[in-house]
């Protein structure tokens, strides 16, 4: 597994100059001929897809540079919705490489830094050719490996569901790549009062036993609409041992950020521009 740990001095610095996030391409959105509009993580926290302390750990995690995937087995769970989310908080000076399905070529293996690079596949899948599949697949494993993160999505159901998918044929992904992911989100869609609700339903990271890939949950729902109990201090716990950051600095800025999203709900700042630069204007008053 690569060497990702981060001090208390870089962990949350951003590069001085402020960068939008460079445009999607079009085939980010998969087979829509027009991509929706981007929802922001407040606004899926408003909607009761995740709760606020969730939130502010995959914040922590997104911002460590995380490798996860994001997996629903029904269509239209809001995979792509929710990862899009997500890279909001990205550090500003981190490239987002979107890899171009069966066209991508991996030049960025030989020409761009691993710690300052964040591969964005918008799809495992032979559905498209938009999707990445077959060889491309074990290539950014290796990317991977190498020292890139990822985030991608597919259709299937947890930890498990994305080990078989990898390691079966025609991937059959080694299972010391398939360690290289960190969390693996699930994602699923309820009948609520008011129509489909789509919920947040587990949160598993990838460990080994007895030198296999194996799912370890982190968090889960009960049942598509119950309640998902944030376990704030195995939060903590996860990302010190994944990141190599101190357990009290973790509380201190799960606390704070989680405080944030909160304010923002409550004061209903869900346009995402408007998100962006509450995340920017955070780490830039970060001690």
């Amino acid at each position: 597994m690569p060497d990702r740990s981060l001090d208390s001095e870089t962990f949350g610095q951003l590069n001085a100059q402020s960068v939008d996030p460079p445009e999607q391409p079009n085939g980010w959105w998969g087979y829509r001929h027009e991509p929706p509009d981007p929802l922001s993580i407040t606004r899926l926290v408003d909607s009761g897809l995740l709760d606020p302390c969730t939130a502010a750990f995959l914040w922590l995690a997104i911002e460590a540079k995380a490798s996860v995937f994001v997996v629903s087995e029904p269509s239209n769970a809001g995979k792509t919705t929710f990862l899009t989310a997500l890279l909001d908080f990205l550090p500003e000076q981190v490239r987002r490489i979107y890899l171009r399905g069966w066209y991508e070529r991996f030049t960025f293996m030989s020409e761009d830094d691993p710690a300052e690079s964040y591969l964005l596949c918008n799809e495992i899948s032979s559905h498209l050719p938009i999707y990445l599949w077959g060889r491309g697949v074990r290539r950014m494993f290796d990317a991977l490996h190498a020292g890139f993160s990822l985030a991608t999505t597919a259709h299937t159901t947890g930890a498990e569901g994305v080990i078989e998918l990898l390691s079966a044929y025609p991937l059959q992904i080694p299972d010391q790549l398939i360690l290289d992911i960190d969390f693996v989100i699930t994602l699923g869609i309820g009948r609520g009062s008011a129509g489909p609700a789509r919920r947040l339903l587990r949160i598993e990271e990838i460990v080994e036993q007895a030198g296999k890939p194996a799912a370890s949950t982190i968090v889960e729902r009960e049942g598509t609409l119950g309640r998902l109990d944030a376990p704030a201090g195995r939060y903590i716990g996860i990302l010190s041992r994944r990141f190599g950051l101190s357990s009290s600095l973790l509380t201190t800025e799960l606390a704070r950020r989680q405080h944030l999203i909160q304010r923002l709900v409550v004061n209903h700042v869900f346009r995402v521009e408007d998100v962006r630069q509450a995340i920017r204007a955070y780490l830039a008053d970060a001690p």
